[in-house]
């Protein structure tokens, strides 16, 4: 068990935390302190540059996969968020990274002032006309003044940046981490496909469970339209750029998020201990559930909410999606995970995989989907089991 395995730090760590930071890390500790780890496994915690928080996991005696692999944990989240996966992964994969993205938990908030100040022009989309019961919905592109789609992708590039470069600055400063396989969650595995294609030669394989931002849409800026000429909305083929979700957050909570819960104090407080409880209730122990309530109550870094509603539409829509991307990918293997009951749109994610599969010479072997079943969007945590599985079968 990793109790009776020493956990070493580097000393990187600052003396001087906040209350909320010490809190965090002694929860991670904890967490940490339950999974039950090969005998051979060291592990070790750090503040690789003073910026990004790192779980190592080595285990020389793992015979499956010998390139490092290393997980990315979703949107307001958390390296801890694998922790029912480390057992079974230590045992197969040599060496296995899980960290914080910058401006999460116990990772620093990177200056962020040269990217505070960036504004999206955003595509208007009017509608003409509707017939709801024949789900068809006529529009018209009236772009804003002065709309310059290339700039607009510069400033996309710039937000994305300010967690990449971050993450690439991390793999630097770990010795002999020249090549590795990359598993992104949600949010996360949106910036591992963006990290994928940004720095190819660094990319095995990766994996992308259940993320954000796949499929085509019409507020795309990879779009061309003619703001002459009406067009037939698409609700069917996210592969489609003229495909959109008629559902959208409230824009109230899609700019405050997590901070929303925050401001209302102790009715914030029990509302997301309810919503802790109900939405993790596969999760056996209350280690996971405790730290995430600690963590949600810090509410969410504005740096996150300012990126993030700049990157997606009020529907969930990347405003530079993967789908557009896909040829960019150089991966060696490439898969797409889901849980049978994920609230993700998991077509767009199939889709994926079977448009990529008809681009020829794209990779070795096809690009595949997986379903982990009794499971939803935290995968990982629901059915630990099948993911890890599912997952070393992959790499190895």
């Amino acid at each position: 068990m990793l109790d009776s395995i020493p956990i070493l730090n580097s000393g990187e760590h600052t003396t001087k935390k906040c209350s909320h930071t010490k809190d965090l890390k002694t929860h991670q500790e904890r967490i940490m302190s339950l999974v039950k780890l090969p005998a051979t496994t060291t592990v070790t915690n750090s503040l690789i540059n003073g910026e990004i928080n790192q779980w190592h996991l080595h285990n020389p005696a793992a015979a499956k996969v010998d390139v490092p692999t290393v997980l990315i944990h979703g949107y307001a989240a958390s390296s801890m968020a694998y922790y029912r996966t480390l057992a079974t992964l230590s045992k197969n994969v040599k060496d296995v990274y899980v960290i914080d993205l910058p401006a999460n938990s116990l990772s620093s908030v990177p200056p962020h002032s040269d990217i505070s100040h960036l504004k999206i022009n955003k595509i208007k989309v009017v509608q003409v006309s509707k017939d709801k019961e024949n789900e068809k919905y006529v529009f018209k592109v009236a772009p804003p003044h002065a709309y310059d789609a290339q700039r607009e992708k510069q400033v996309i590039d710039k937000l994305e940046n300010y967690y990449l470069d971050v993450i690439e600055k991390w793999r630097r400063a770990n010795y002999g981490l020249d090549k590795f396989n990359l598993v992104g969650h949600s949010f996360g595995g949106y910036l591992s496909f963006k990290y994928a294609i940004k720095y190819p030669e660094v990319v095995d394989k990766l994996c992308l469970v259940s993320p954000l931002g796949v499929a085509s849409n019409i507020r795309s800026v990879n779009n061309v339209f003619d703001t002459k000429k009406e067009y037939v909305m698409d609700l069917q083929n996210p592969g489609s750029m003229l495909y959109n979700r008629q559902r959208m957050i409230p824009n109230f909570l899609f700019n405050n998020q997590l901070n929303v819960l925050k401001w209302m104090g102790p009715v914030g407080s029990k509302l997301t201990r309810k919503y802790i409880n109900s939405a993790y209730v596969k999760v056996p122990t209350m280690d996971y559930k405790d730290y995430l309530y600690e963590y949600f109550q810090m509410g969410v870094p504005q740096v996150n909410v300012d990126i993030f509603t700049k990157l997606f539409s009020r529907n969930l829509m990347a405003r530079d999606p993967i789908m557009d991307n896909m040829n960019r990918l150089k991966s060696t293997r490439f898969m797409m995970m889901y849980g049978d009951n994920d609230w993700m749109d998991k077509f767009s994610g199939y889709t994926l995989v079977q448009n990529i599969n008809k681009i020829k010479n794209n990779f070795d072997r096809k690009a595949t989907y997986v379903e982990i079943p009794d499971a939803g969007h935290n995968l990982f945590l629901d059915n630990p089991e099948d993911f890890s599985n599912n997952l070393i079968k992959f790499l190895s």
